[in-house]
Protein backbone atom coordinates (compact mmCIF):
# COMPACT_ATOMS: atom_id res chain seq x y z
CA UNK A 1 0.00 0.00 0.00
CA UNK A 2 1.16 3.40 -0.22
CA UNK A 3 2.34 5.59 2.09
CA UNK A 4 0.45 8.85 2.45
CA UNK A 5 2.29 11.90 1.63
CA UNK A 6 3.30 13.77 4.64
CA UNK A 7 2.83 17.30 3.97
CA UNK A 8 4.56 20.47 5.60
CA UNK A 9 1.74 21.41 7.50
CA UNK A 10 1.00 17.76 8.88
CA UNK A 11 4.87 17.30 9.88
CA UNK A 12 4.57 20.48 11.71
CA UNK A 13 1.03 19.44 13.33
CA UNK A 14 3.22 16.36 14.59
CA UNK A 15 5.73 18.19 15.85
CA UNK A 16 2.93 20.60 17.92
CA UNK A 17 1.46 17.85 19.27
CA UNK A 18 4.51 15.37 20.41
CA UNK A 19 7.09 18.38 22.01
CA UNK A 20 6.85 19.33 25.60
CA UNK A 21 4.65 21.99 26.11
CA UNK A 22 7.41 24.58 26.94
CA UNK A 23 7.34 27.80 25.89
CA UNK A 24 10.82 28.38 25.24
CA UNK A 25 14.47 26.21 24.41
CA UNK A 26 17.25 27.67 24.93
CA UNK A 27 20.47 25.18 24.63
CA UNK A 28 19.34 22.25 26.74
CA UNK A 29 17.35 24.60 29.54
CA UNK A 30 13.07 24.46 28.75
CA UNK A 31 11.66 27.80 29.60
CA UNK A 32 7.99 28.01 30.66
CA UNK A 33 5.97 31.48 31.14
CA UNK A 34 6.16 33.22 34.52
CA UNK A 35 5.94 36.12 35.90
CA UNK A 36 8.48 38.40 38.51
CA UNK A 37 7.80 41.23 41.12
CA UNK A 38 4.81 41.30 43.56
CA UNK A 39 2.58 42.36 41.29
CA UNK A 40 3.72 39.72 38.37
CA UNK A 41 3.98 43.00 35.92
CA UNK A 42 7.09 41.60 33.95
CA UNK A 43 6.70 38.46 32.17
CA UNK A 44 9.61 36.25 31.51
CA UNK A 45 10.37 32.50 31.08
CA UNK A 46 11.25 30.65 34.17
CA UNK A 47 13.06 27.44 34.93
CA UNK A 48 14.39 25.00 37.59
CA UNK A 49 18.34 23.45 36.63
CA UNK A 50 19.71 21.24 39.40
CA UNK A 51 23.74 21.38 39.99
CA UNK A 52 25.79 19.45 42.79
CA UNK A 53 25.08 20.33 46.19
CA UNK A 54 29.13 19.91 46.49
CA UNK A 55 30.72 20.69 42.60
CA UNK A 56 33.47 18.28 44.22
CA UNK A 57 31.29 15.75 44.28
CA UNK A 58 29.05 15.53 40.46
CA UNK A 59 27.00 12.97 41.05
CA UNK A 60 26.61 13.28 44.65
CA UNK A 61 23.02 15.37 46.60
CA UNK A 62 21.73 17.90 43.78
CA UNK A 63 19.75 21.02 44.16
CA UNK A 64 17.77 22.95 42.18
CA UNK A 65 18.65 26.56 40.90
CA UNK A 66 15.92 29.09 39.86
CA UNK A 67 16.73 30.90 36.46
CA UNK A 68 14.66 33.42 34.55
CA UNK A 69 15.58 34.49 30.83
CA UNK A 70 13.93 37.81 29.58
CA UNK A 71 14.67 37.56 25.53
CA UNK A 72 15.86 40.59 23.41
CA UNK A 73 13.64 42.90 21.87
CA UNK A 74 15.10 43.15 18.49
CA UNK A 75 14.67 39.83 15.82
CA UNK A 76 18.66 39.93 15.58
CA UNK A 77 19.50 39.78 19.12
CA UNK A 78 23.01 39.83 19.91
CA UNK A 79 24.21 36.09 21.75
CA UNK A 80 25.79 37.03 24.78
CA UNK A 81 22.96 38.05 27.43
CA UNK A 82 23.41 40.70 30.56
CA UNK A 83 22.90 38.86 33.90
CA UNK A 84 22.28 40.49 37.09
CA UNK A 85 24.24 39.31 40.46
CA UNK A 86 22.24 40.30 43.28
CA UNK A 87 23.52 41.93 46.48
CA UNK A 88 23.61 40.75 50.28
CA UNK A 89 24.77 38.67 50.29
CA UNK A 90 21.37 37.16 50.41
CA UNK A 91 19.34 38.69 47.93
CA UNK A 92 17.56 37.25 45.24
CA UNK A 93 18.25 38.31 41.54
CA UNK A 94 14.31 37.33 40.40
CA UNK A 95 12.94 39.31 43.24
CA UNK A 96 15.34 42.58 42.78
CA UNK A 97 15.04 42.63 38.78
CA UNK A 98 11.71 44.57 39.07
CA UNK A 99 13.27 47.32 41.40
CA UNK A 100 16.23 47.58 38.73
CA UNK A 101 14.12 46.68 35.57
CA UNK A 102 14.20 50.08 34.25
CA UNK A 103 18.19 49.64 33.66
CA UNK A 104 17.73 46.14 31.92
CA UNK A 105 14.80 46.60 29.42
CA UNK A 106 16.95 49.40 28.02
CA UNK A 107 19.81 46.87 27.81
CA UNK A 108 16.77 44.00 26.58
CA UNK A 109 17.01 46.13 23.49
CA UNK A 110 19.87 43.53 21.61
CA UNK A 111 20.28 41.49 24.42
CA UNK A 112 18.33 39.03 26.56
CA UNK A 113 18.62 39.46 30.60
CA UNK A 114 19.44 35.75 32.20
CA UNK A 115 18.65 35.97 35.92
CA UNK A 116 19.60 32.95 38.64
CA UNK A 117 18.86 33.15 42.01
CA UNK A 118 21.80 32.13 43.94
CA UNK A 119 21.97 29.41 45.72
CA UNK A 120 20.82 29.61 49.23
CA UNK A 121 18.69 32.78 47.80
CA UNK A 122 14.92 32.98 46.38
CA UNK A 123 13.90 29.91 45.05
CA UNK A 124 17.00 28.63 44.65
CA UNK A 125 17.25 25.82 47.90
CA UNK A 126 16.96 29.17 50.11
CA UNK A 127 18.65 29.27 53.78
CA UNK A 128 15.31 30.65 55.18
CA UNK A 129 14.85 30.71 59.02
CA UNK A 130 12.31 31.53 60.95
CA UNK A 131 13.92 34.11 63.01
CA UNK A 132 10.75 35.97 65.37
CA UNK A 133 13.13 38.50 67.24
CA UNK A 134 14.20 40.29 64.03
CA UNK A 135 10.71 40.59 63.30
CA UNK A 136 10.16 43.13 65.99
CA UNK A 137 13.38 45.94 66.27
CA UNK A 138 11.98 47.73 69.70
CA UNK A 139 11.85 43.70 71.11
CA UNK A 140 14.83 41.72 69.66
CA UNK A 141 17.42 40.83 72.03
CA UNK A 142 20.83 41.86 70.13
CA UNK A 143 23.17 40.82 72.25
CA UNK A 144 26.05 38.98 70.56
CA UNK A 145 25.05 35.57 73.35
CA UNK A 146 21.06 35.61 71.61
CA UNK A 147 22.09 36.21 68.15
CA UNK A 148 24.64 33.20 68.58
CA UNK A 149 21.96 31.57 69.38
CA UNK A 150 19.85 32.86 66.70
CA UNK A 151 22.50 31.37 64.22
CA UNK A 152 22.59 27.79 66.29
CA UNK A 153 19.03 27.88 66.07
CA UNK A 154 18.77 28.96 62.37
CA UNK A 155 21.22 25.98 61.58
CA UNK A 156 19.88 23.10 62.89
CA UNK A 157 16.19 23.80 61.28
CA UNK A 158 17.76 24.05 57.60
CA UNK A 159 16.95 20.77 55.56
CA UNK A 160 20.92 20.77 53.70
CA UNK A 161 24.15 21.46 54.32
CA UNK A 162 24.99 25.08 54.31
CA UNK A 163 28.70 24.81 54.41
CA UNK A 164 29.02 24.74 50.19
CA UNK A 165 26.90 28.17 50.15
CA UNK A 166 29.84 30.16 49.27
CA UNK A 167 30.38 32.83 46.73
CA UNK A 168 32.66 29.80 44.71
CA UNK A 169 30.02 27.91 44.82
CA UNK A 170 27.57 30.30 43.19
CA UNK A 171 30.32 30.78 40.56
CA UNK A 172 30.53 27.29 39.68
CA UNK A 173 26.71 27.56 39.30
CA UNK A 174 26.75 30.35 37.49
CA UNK A 175 29.04 28.86 34.45
CA UNK A 176 26.89 25.60 34.78
CA UNK A 177 23.86 27.51 33.88
CA UNK A 178 26.00 29.37 31.00
CA UNK A 179 27.12 25.98 29.86
CA UNK A 180 23.91 24.13 29.44
CA UNK A 181 22.37 27.37 27.76
CA UNK A 182 25.14 27.22 25.27
CA UNK A 183 26.88 30.20 25.21
CA UNK A 184 29.98 31.72 24.71
CA UNK A 185 29.95 34.79 26.77
CA UNK A 186 28.36 36.90 29.62
CA UNK A 187 27.49 40.70 30.14
CA UNK A 188 27.54 40.41 34.11
CA UNK A 189 26.23 43.44 36.16
CA UNK A 190 26.94 43.49 39.89
CA UNK A 191 25.68 45.46 42.75
CA UNK A 192 27.50 45.48 46.26
CA UNK A 193 27.81 42.07 47.26
CA UNK A 194 27.79 41.25 43.47
CA UNK A 195 30.48 43.16 42.92
CA UNK A 196 32.24 40.49 44.60
CA UNK A 197 30.50 37.43 42.73
CA UNK A 198 31.25 39.35 39.63
CA UNK A 199 35.14 40.06 40.15
CA UNK A 200 35.28 36.49 41.51
CA UNK A 201 33.57 34.60 38.33
CA UNK A 202 36.10 36.78 35.92
CA UNK A 203 38.73 35.28 37.81
CA UNK A 204 37.60 31.88 37.82
CA UNK A 205 36.47 32.08 33.75
CA UNK A 206 37.99 35.39 32.32
CA UNK A 207 37.37 33.84 28.91
CA UNK A 208 33.12 33.66 29.25
CA UNK A 209 32.88 37.44 30.55
CA UNK A 210 32.42 39.70 27.63
CA UNK A 211 31.82 42.64 29.53
CA UNK A 212 32.17 43.59 34.00
CA UNK A 213 29.74 46.43 34.99
CA UNK A 214 30.39 46.45 38.76
CA UNK A 215 28.43 49.28 40.68
CA UNK A 216 29.13 50.03 44.75
CA UNK A 217 32.51 48.23 44.47
CA UNK A 218 33.15 45.67 47.40
CA UNK A 219 37.23 45.02 46.73
CA UNK A 220 38.17 41.29 46.99
CA UNK A 221 40.41 42.04 49.34
CA UNK A 222 37.56 43.67 52.03
CA UNK A 223 36.46 41.98 54.81
CA UNK A 224 32.71 42.46 54.37
CA UNK A 225 30.85 44.67 57.38
CA UNK A 226 34.60 45.45 58.80
CA UNK A 227 34.17 49.10 57.75
CA UNK A 228 30.78 50.01 57.90
CA UNK A 229 30.64 52.28 60.67
CA UNK A 230 33.77 54.38 59.57
CA UNK A 231 31.94 54.58 56.05
CA UNK A 232 28.72 55.27 57.41
CA UNK A 233 30.40 58.22 59.69
CA UNK A 234 32.23 59.75 56.51
CA UNK A 235 29.27 59.74 54.29
CA UNK A 236 27.27 61.16 57.25
CA UNK A 237 29.78 64.06 57.52
CA UNK A 238 29.40 64.46 53.68
CA UNK A 239 25.59 65.21 54.20
CA UNK A 240 26.07 66.91 57.17
CA UNK A 241 27.98 69.21 55.76
CA UNK A 242 25.38 70.06 52.40
CA UNK A 243 23.43 70.98 55.43
CA UNK A 244 25.58 73.68 56.85
CA UNK A 245 26.52 75.42 53.67
CA UNK A 246 22.98 75.76 53.12
CA UNK A 247 22.02 78.75 54.82
CA UNK A 248 17.80 77.62 54.85
CA UNK A 249 19.53 74.37 56.40
CA UNK A 250 21.71 76.01 59.03
CA UNK A 251 18.62 78.21 59.82
CA UNK A 252 16.31 75.78 60.45
CA UNK A 253 18.65 72.80 62.35
CA UNK A 254 21.98 74.24 62.76
CA UNK A 255 24.45 71.33 62.65
CA UNK A 256 23.43 68.46 61.89
CA UNK A 257 26.00 66.25 63.49
CA UNK A 258 25.28 68.04 67.15
CA UNK A 259 22.22 66.82 67.29
CA UNK A 260 23.38 63.26 66.13
CA UNK A 261 25.79 63.87 68.89
CA UNK A 262 23.36 64.95 71.56
CA UNK A 263 20.98 61.97 70.73
CA UNK A 264 24.44 59.47 71.11
CA UNK A 265 24.76 61.00 74.78
CA UNK A 266 21.42 60.19 75.80
CA UNK A 267 20.95 57.12 77.90
CA UNK A 268 17.61 54.96 77.36
CA UNK A 269 15.87 56.39 80.48
CA UNK A 270 16.17 60.04 79.26
CA UNK A 271 13.93 59.16 76.63
CA UNK A 272 9.64 58.19 77.49
CA UNK A 273 8.30 55.27 75.44
CA UNK A 274 6.71 56.58 72.50
CA UNK A 275 3.89 55.33 69.87
CA UNK A 276 5.06 54.98 67.11
CA UNK A 277 2.52 54.09 63.77
CA UNK A 278 4.33 51.25 61.40
CA UNK A 279 4.65 53.27 57.51
CA UNK A 280 3.01 50.86 55.81
CA UNK A 281 0.97 48.42 57.98
CA UNK A 282 -0.44 51.41 60.46
CA UNK A 283 -0.11 48.95 63.32
CA UNK A 284 1.15 51.12 66.55
CA UNK A 285 3.65 50.10 69.17
CA UNK A 286 5.26 51.64 72.16
CA UNK A 287 9.19 51.86 71.76
CA UNK A 288 11.71 53.67 73.09
CA UNK A 289 14.17 55.59 71.05
CA UNK A 290 17.60 52.94 71.91
CA UNK A 291 21.08 53.91 70.71
CA UNK A 292 20.78 50.67 68.53
CA UNK A 293 17.47 51.86 66.94
CA UNK A 294 18.88 55.20 66.44
CA UNK A 295 22.10 53.86 64.58
CA UNK A 296 19.93 51.32 62.61
CA UNK A 297 17.85 54.76 61.43
CA UNK A 298 20.32 57.00 60.34
CA UNK A 299 22.06 53.84 58.67
CA UNK A 300 19.31 52.67 56.64
CA UNK A 301 18.28 56.71 55.95
CA UNK A 302 22.05 57.39 54.38
CA UNK A 303 21.78 54.69 51.84
CA UNK A 304 19.69 56.78 49.08
CA UNK A 305 19.20 60.67 48.88
CA UNK A 306 15.24 60.39 49.24
CA UNK A 307 15.45 59.45 52.45
CA UNK A 308 19.39 61.34 53.31
CA UNK A 309 17.08 64.04 52.77
CA UNK A 310 15.10 63.57 55.98
CA UNK A 311 17.62 62.89 58.39
CA UNK A 312 18.20 66.41 59.45
CA UNK A 313 14.62 67.31 60.23
CA UNK A 314 14.72 63.53 62.09
CA UNK A 315 17.06 64.16 64.35
CA UNK A 316 16.10 67.65 65.20
CA UNK A 317 12.62 66.43 65.94
CA UNK A 318 14.19 63.12 67.96
CA UNK A 319 16.36 65.60 70.04
CA UNK A 320 12.76 67.72 70.71
CA UNK A 321 11.86 64.47 72.37
CA UNK A 322 9.51 63.36 69.24
CA UNK A 323 11.86 60.59 67.61
CA UNK A 324 8.17 58.79 65.86
CA UNK A 325 10.11 59.72 62.47
CA UNK A 326 13.28 57.97 62.96
CA UNK A 327 11.29 55.24 64.97
CA UNK A 328 9.28 54.57 61.79
CA UNK A 329 12.14 54.40 59.46
CA UNK A 330 13.99 51.99 61.37
CA UNK A 331 10.68 49.53 61.31
CA UNK A 332 10.16 49.78 57.86
CA UNK A 333 13.31 49.27 56.78
CA UNK A 334 14.40 46.75 58.85
CA UNK A 335 10.61 44.78 57.82
CA UNK A 336 12.08 45.09 53.88
CA UNK A 337 16.02 43.71 54.98
CA UNK A 338 14.31 40.95 56.72
CA UNK A 339 12.09 40.06 53.42
CA UNK A 340 14.72 40.69 50.89
CA UNK A 341 17.82 38.86 52.63
CA UNK A 342 18.33 35.17 53.47
CA UNK A 343 20.00 34.98 56.58
CA UNK A 344 21.21 31.69 56.25
CA UNK A 345 23.07 32.52 52.83
CA UNK A 346 24.42 35.66 54.55
CA UNK A 347 26.05 33.52 57.55
CA UNK A 348 27.17 30.64 55.00
CA UNK A 349 29.30 33.75 52.84
CA UNK A 350 30.14 35.88 55.56
CA UNK A 351 31.73 33.05 57.82
CA UNK A 352 33.63 31.41 55.17
CA UNK A 353 35.15 34.33 53.29
CA UNK A 354 35.09 37.18 55.91
CA UNK A 355 35.33 36.03 59.35
CA UNK A 356 38.48 34.31 58.90
CA UNK A 357 40.43 37.49 57.35
CA UNK A 358 39.41 39.83 60.19
CA UNK A 359 42.32 41.47 61.69
CA UNK A 360 42.05 41.30 65.67
CA UNK A 361 42.31 45.16 65.70
CA UNK A 362 38.62 45.08 63.82
CA UNK A 363 36.35 45.71 66.98
CA UNK A 364 38.96 48.72 68.08
CA UNK A 365 38.24 50.66 65.03
CA UNK A 366 35.25 50.42 64.65
CA UNK A 367 34.50 50.95 68.67
CA UNK A 368 33.90 54.78 68.48
CA UNK A 369 31.56 55.02 65.14
CA UNK A 370 28.16 55.63 65.35
CA UNK A 371 27.42 51.98 64.51
CA UNK A 372 29.87 50.97 66.88
CA UNK A 373 31.90 47.55 66.94
CA UNK A 374 28.03 45.78 66.91
CA UNK A 375 28.24 43.85 63.43
CA UNK A 376 31.45 42.86 64.14
CA UNK A 377 30.95 40.96 67.41
CA UNK A 378 27.69 39.53 66.22
CA UNK A 379 29.45 37.86 63.02
CA UNK A 380 31.91 36.52 65.42
CA UNK A 381 29.72 34.93 67.87
CA UNK A 382 27.65 33.75 65.11
CA UNK A 383 30.08 31.99 62.83
CA UNK A 384 30.96 29.91 66.29
CA UNK A 385 27.83 28.17 65.15
CA UNK A 386 27.81 27.90 61.50
CA UNK A 387 28.75 25.37 59.44
CA UNK A 388 31.31 26.51 57.30
CA UNK A 389 33.43 25.30 53.73
CA UNK A 390 36.70 25.05 55.60
CA UNK A 391 40.12 26.62 53.75
CA UNK A 392 38.94 28.55 50.75
CA UNK A 393 41.06 29.41 47.74
CA UNK A 394 44.66 31.13 48.39
CA UNK A 395 43.75 33.64 45.73
CA UNK A 396 40.33 34.59 46.68
CA UNK A 397 41.22 38.08 48.40
CA UNK A 398 43.58 38.40 46.02
CA UNK A 399 42.93 41.82 43.76
CA UNK A 400 41.36 40.88 40.41
CA UNK A 401 43.53 41.34 37.08
CA UNK A 402 42.20 41.21 33.90
CA UNK A 403 42.32 43.17 30.55
CA UNK A 404 38.58 43.05 30.24
CA UNK A 405 36.46 45.70 29.79
CA UNK A 406 35.20 46.82 33.27
CA UNK A 407 32.95 50.01 33.98
CA UNK A 408 33.23 50.74 37.85
CA UNK A 409 30.25 53.24 39.45
CA UNK A 410 29.63 54.51 42.46
CA UNK A 411 27.81 56.91 44.64
CA UNK A 412 29.48 60.44 46.13
CA UNK A 413 27.50 59.75 49.30
CA UNK A 414 27.36 55.82 49.55
CA UNK A 415 27.84 54.69 53.54
CA UNK A 416 29.17 51.32 52.53
CA UNK A 417 31.24 51.15 49.34
CA UNK A 418 32.31 54.51 48.79
CA UNK A 419 34.08 55.56 46.00
CA UNK A 420 37.31 55.03 47.06
CA UNK A 421 36.56 51.54 46.83
CA UNK A 422 36.16 51.50 42.99
CA UNK A 423 39.56 53.43 42.69
CA UNK A 424 41.08 50.25 44.35
CA UNK A 425 40.01 47.96 41.97
CA UNK A 426 40.09 49.98 39.36
CA UNK A 427 43.98 49.82 39.84
CA UNK A 428 44.32 46.23 39.00
CA UNK A 429 41.63 46.96 35.63
CA UNK A 430 44.08 48.65 32.56
CA UNK A 431 41.11 48.49 30.39
CA UNK A 432 38.49 50.05 32.97
CA UNK A 433 37.05 53.45 34.39
CA UNK A 434 35.14 54.52 36.74
CA UNK A 435 32.47 57.15 37.51
CA UNK A 436 30.86 59.00 40.73
CA UNK A 437 26.96 59.58 40.59
CA UNK A 438 27.16 63.24 42.29
CA UNK A 439 24.95 63.43 45.29
CA UNK A 440 23.59 59.40 45.49
CA UNK A 441 24.24 57.12 47.34
CA UNK A 442 24.47 53.00 47.27
CA UNK A 443 23.59 51.64 44.08
CA UNK A 444 24.29 53.79 41.17
CA UNK A 445 23.08 51.95 38.05
CA UNK A 446 19.61 53.43 38.15
CA UNK A 447 20.79 56.93 38.47
CA UNK A 448 20.19 59.66 36.17
CA UNK A 449 21.93 59.20 32.66
CA UNK A 450 23.50 55.78 34.19
CA UNK A 451 21.47 53.31 32.71
CA UNK A 452 22.63 54.64 29.19
CA UNK A 453 25.84 54.93 29.81
CA UNK A 454 25.83 51.43 30.60
CA UNK A 455 24.00 50.44 27.46
CA UNK A 456 26.76 52.19 25.72
CA UNK A 457 29.97 50.47 27.54
CA UNK A 458 27.87 46.89 27.17
CA UNK A 459 27.10 47.93 23.19
CA UNK A 460 31.07 49.08 22.44
CA UNK A 461 33.21 47.61 25.20
CA UNK A 462 35.12 51.18 25.34
CA UNK A 463 35.34 52.50 29.37
CA UNK A 464 37.29 55.34 28.11
CA UNK A 465 34.81 56.28 25.14
CA UNK A 466 31.75 57.18 27.23
CA UNK A 467 30.70 60.64 27.44
CA UNK A 468 30.19 60.82 31.08
CA UNK A 469 28.82 64.33 31.35
CA UNK A 470 25.48 63.54 31.86
CA UNK A 471 26.64 62.69 35.10
CA UNK A 472 27.15 66.36 36.04
CA UNK A 473 23.06 67.01 35.89
CA UNK A 474 22.65 64.83 39.11
CA UNK A 475 22.44 65.82 42.66
CA UNK A 476 21.61 64.88 45.82
CA UNK A 477 18.14 65.35 47.02
CA UNK A 478 17.05 68.88 48.95
CA UNK A 479 16.86 68.27 52.65
CA UNK A 480 13.12 68.28 54.04
CA UNK A 481 12.57 71.22 56.51
CA UNK A 482 9.33 70.02 57.94
CA UNK A 483 7.45 66.84 56.89
CA UNK A 484 6.02 68.83 53.93
CA UNK A 485 9.22 68.80 51.96
CA UNK A 486 11.75 71.01 51.04
CA UNK A 487 11.52 74.72 51.06
CA UNK A 488 10.06 75.38 47.14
Amino acid sequence: MKSPKVTPYLLGLALLTTAPAHALQVGSISFDDCHLGKSASITAHCARFQVPLYHEQADGEQIELAIAWLPARARDAKPDPVVLLAGGPGQSALEVYPRVAGVFELLRSNRPVLLVDQRGTGSSEKLDCEIPSIEDPFAADTSTEAMAELAAQCASELSVDPAPFTTEDAVADLDAVRAALGIEQLNLIGGSYGTRFGQRYAKRHPQRVRTLVLDSVVPESLVLGSEHGRNLDAALQGQFERCRLEPVCVERFGDPAELLTQLRQRSVEEIEKQTVIHPRTMEQRQAAFSPEILAAAVRLQAYAPETAALLPLGLDEAVAGRAQSLIGQAWLMSDDLSESISFGLQLSVSCAEDLPRLQPDASQAEAGTLLGSTMIDTLSAQCENWPTRGEMPADMAEPLKVDLPVLLMSGQYDPVTPPRYADEVAEHLPNSRTLVAPGQGHIAQSRGCMPKLIEEFIEDMDPQAIDASCLEKLHPAPFFLNYNGPQP
